[in-house]
């Protein structure tokens, strides 16, 4: 009877090894219903300032960067696209980088700034409310607290903006003064007159938005 039990052992031992082998479990393949990367269309944006494409492409999911080869980028809207990578029409994975190829271009020939009368109907305007031929008139007057007998130069910018260089240095909240006088006493004469920009002896570009 002692004798078989290594036998019985044995044959235990080996059903045990079947069952653990045929309980192995077996890999399952990657499941082909994972979802796929959304991809967009690039639009067209050849031909717009590179702030509104920039703002176009983000809206539709991309994220964008400037290639102006050797210059910098400081505003956008400054310069023009002329194409992107991917180019337009073709597909990209939503939240790539599509890169906006720009340049400046002379638009001076198509600008209205540069055939405006904005500045010169603005001075006489301007002139004719404080009655005088010269700014330079009220320098020295002490009922003059406006830092204007300084101004030198008008000068037209863009459709309803003008700007005005005062050979004075300015604090922001003098500066702003002036354009706002500026804007004040004109704009009944002059109605579309948007923007006053002073820029002091310092060269600092201070905005008064009428």
């Amino acid at each position: 009877m002692h004798r078989r039990l290594p036998a019985l052992a044995l044959a235990i031992a080996a059903a045990i090894s079947l069952a653990a082998c045929s309980s192995t479990t077996t890999a399952e393949p990657a499941s082909a219903t994972s979802a796929a990367v959304e991809t967009i269309t690039v639009d067209d944006v050849a031909g717009q300032n590179a702030k509104d494409a920039s703002a176009a492409l983000k809206e539709a999911g991309f994220m964008t960067e400037y290639d102006a080869g050797d210059e910098t980028v400081i505003m956008a809207s400054n310069w023009t696209v002329d194409s992107t990578t991917p180019a337009a029409g073709e597909s990209a994975p939503k939240g790539s980088t599509v890169v906006l190829h720009v340049s400046k271009h002379d638009d001076s020939a198509t600008d209205p700034a540069a055939t405006s009368d904005l500045a010169a109907r603005t001075e006489a305007a301007y002139l004719a409310a404080w009655g005088v031929s010269s700014l330079t008139e009220l320098a020295g007057d002490p009922s003059v607290t406006v830092k204007v007998a300084g101004i030198t130069q008008w000068e037209d910018v863009s459709t309803g903006t003008i700007r005005v260089y005062v050979q004075e240095n300015l604090t922001r909240d003098e500066a702003k003064t002036v354009g706002q006088n500026i804007w004040g006493l004109t704009h009944d004469v002059v109605p579309d007159l948007t923007t006053v920009v002073v820029r002091g002896a310092d060269g600092v570009d201070v905005n008064y938005f009428g």
